[in-house]
């Protein structure tokens, strides 16, 4: 167990111990590591007709006993099998029975083990980037700067904070895949690509930071295939100094937001990317623009429904119909909120730079406000519901942000 890669040591010496040949194979059948050839199809086949955890096996000449795996991070589940297999009449005695079960208990061992100095790592990187992206750029943490580059990221080199939202299935009957598996696979997925990162994960959004390009990045995701959802990807600026993570981050977030005004359109978009409008927002700075979309939007106090109205309307790319059916009232009465809108700020939406400030303004507000959960009536069935027109809307908290609005998120089970 002291061995750099003790299940295949594991396995050798068992092979070596019972003269026979050691496989592990998954619960599919596939090998994971073996010490000599075997028809492991055949033997699988024998195999899965039974759910006894010890079994002995006599397929085509060859005979062994195989022992059940149990899964080192799922309850009531199994990894799959550890089987030893020789093609001798009297195999397997007594004594590679024996051991064949103690090398099993051993593998489980060795996995859980691993899990759980995974997860351990997991929550240290999670933690360092957390602290990362609440950290203000005065004053300067050289002792945060020194853990992040113990995990192997330089600011020497491109550095990228990444926004990972998946993409709610349009079939109902498929769900998006748990918060703590998406992370694993990305972390995977980066591991295969050997680019170091730090990563944390809230609800459904991961937050990476990794050491490679937007185009690595890609080559990344596209090699896991299916086993990542659809997902919107916003790629921040290059980082430089340990205070240029958290504008990383939030380039990162208007990416992510941009990207959902057009379905169409493309899935991911970096820094680079942005059009004039969105790279004057994002080098501005986040704070600054919140304190000038607050003051822009200060006529509108009190009339969320109009707020909402002008939400809507850019949410769907200005198209009044589409934003009319989504709040779920006639296209005239939308037209009424906007043009209300319009007057009360004293703009005119027909104009370009009413466009983009409208635009920007409500983009700062909605990237800087607190996102505070409902409770739900005895009545809500859980959809969503927007307010009709006589109706009052939940207030939007048109507040600074501090540091913990900042986009910092939580681990699962932190």
């Amino acid at each position: 167990m002291t061995e750099t890669e003790p299940i295949p040591a594991l396995l050798s010496r068992l092979a070596h111990v019972c003269n026979a040949t050691a496989v592990l194979i998954d619960r599919f059948g596939k090998t994971v590591h073996a010490t000599g050839p075997t028809p492991m199809s055949l033997l699988f086949e024998e195999i899965g007709r039974t759910a006894a955890d010890s079994q002995k096996v006599d397929v085509d000449g060859w005979r062994g006993v195989a022992a059940k795996i149990s899964a080192a991070n799922e309850a009531d589940s199994h990894f799959g099998w550890l089987v030893i297999t020789a093609r001798r009449a009297n195999f397997p005695d007594s004594h590679s029975t024996s051991a064949a079960h103690v090398a099993a208990t051993l593998v489980e061992a060795s996995q859980r083990m691993a899990v759980a100095a995974r997860q351990q790592e997991r929550a240290i990187r999670t933690a360092v980037l957390e602290e990362a992206l609440a950290l203000r750029r005065e004053p300067q943490n050289s002792e945060l700067a020194a853990r992040i580059t113990a995990f192997g990221l330089s600011f020497a080199d491109e550095l990228r904070t990444i926004v990972f939202r998946p993409i709610r299935p349009a079939v109902a009957s498929r769900s998006l895949p748990a918060t703590e598996d998406l992370s694993e696979i990305l972390g995977k997925a980066l591991e295969s690509q050997s680019i170091p990162y730090l990563m944390t994960a809230k609800d459904k959004t991961i937050t990476i930071a990794a050491q490679c390009s937007v185009q690595a990045f890609r080559r990344a995701i596209v090699a896991e295939g299916s086993k990542l959802p659809d997902a919107l990807i916003g790629v921040g600026r290059s980082v430089h100094a340990l205070g240029d993570i958290l504008d990383s981050y939030q380039d990162a977030q208007l990416a992510v937001r941009t990207l959902r005004r057009n379905a169409r359109g493309p899935k991911v978009m970096a820094y680079e990317d942005f059009n004039y409008a969105t790279r004057l927002f994002a080098d501005v700075g986040f704070d600054k623009m919140i304190k000038w979309a607050q003051e822009f939007l200060k006529p509108l106090d009190g009339r969320e429904l109009l707020v909402e109205g002008l939400q809507t309307y850019f949410e769907h790319a200005q198209n009044i119909n589409a934003a009319a059916d989504y709040l779920d009232i006639h296209h005239n009465s939308l037209r009424y909120r906007i043009a209300k809108a319009e007057e009360i700020l004293g703009i005119n939406l027909r104009e370009p730079g009413a466009v983009s400030s409208v635009f920007l303004a409500l983009t700062a507000l909605e990237l800087g406000r607190i996102q505070q959960p409902r409770p739900k009536s005895s009545g809500d069935t859980g959809r969503s519901r927007r307010p009709s027109d006589v109706e009052a809307s939940e207030v939007l908290p048109y507040s600074r942000p501090s540091a913990e609005r900042a986009g910092v998120v939580r681990a699962p089970g932190r």
